[in-house]
């Protein structure tokens, strides 16, 4: 029974999923979820409360589920900073340029606009993220590695220069989804330029 209670749930997420990439937050209704997974509203009233929870919901599913992914593969013991910082910058930068993150990151903006969403977005992706990076930083500070005064702009200075060569091309739709080999290249150039700023001492090269 609980196997069909989260597969059912699995579907109204993926269901409101597209609903919202596709119509925005504003436009969709229960309605439209509903019959995209094939059910009925009082269905998606007995997992969700309300539209806004089911947004929630997604976001944690969809965004934030693949962004916090990506921030799980940093290993604060890794004596190897610029390597775990390629495999988690590539996981990351892939994360981001996903066309249905992409969607759905410039909804919130828009909807946040008029409502609480993008500050619940927010809370619950990019800024537990972020957190997750300064503690890594703070880790390898503690232990010698990188010299690093203040830990969230580290933080934000190493997000930024990895999204800083395809992001805004992406959010305007002039670009496809960079390959692999495009988004390690541009990964590697990311943290040379972030070491520049923030140098390593001894192990951790």
């Amino acid at each position: 029974m609980r196997k069909r209670t989260d597969e059912r749930r699995l579907a109204i997420l993926g269901a409101a999923h597209r609903a919202f990439a596709e119509a925005g937050f504003r436009s969709s209704t229960i309605e439209d979820i509903a019959r995209r997974f094939g059910g009925s509203k009082a269905t998606i009233y007995s997992y969700f409360r309300s539209k806004d929870e089911l947004f929630v919901a997604v976001t944690e599913a969809f965004i934030s589920g693949a962004i916090l992914e990506a921030f799980s593969l940093l290993d604060p013991d890794d004596e190897d900073i610029v390597g775990n910082l390629a495999v988690f910058g590539q996981a990351y930068l892939s994360a981001v340029l996903r066309s249905d993150v992409q969607a759905l990151r410039s909804m919130v903006v828009i909807e946040g606009q008029t409502t609480s969403l993008a500050a619940t977005f927010y809370a619950n992706g990019p800024a537990r993220a972020q957190g997750d990076l300064e503690r890594f930083f703070a880790a390898h500070r503690q232990a010698g590695r990188i010299a690093m005064d203040r830990l969230d702009l580290g933080a934000r200075r190493l997000l930024a220069l990895l999204e800083a060569e395809f992001q805004e091309a992406r959010l305007f739709g002039v670009i496809d989804p960079p390959g692999a080999e495009q988004v390690a290249a541009s990964v590697a150039l990311s943290i040379e330029a972030f070491l520049r700023i923030y140098p390593l001492r001894g192990a951790g090269g």
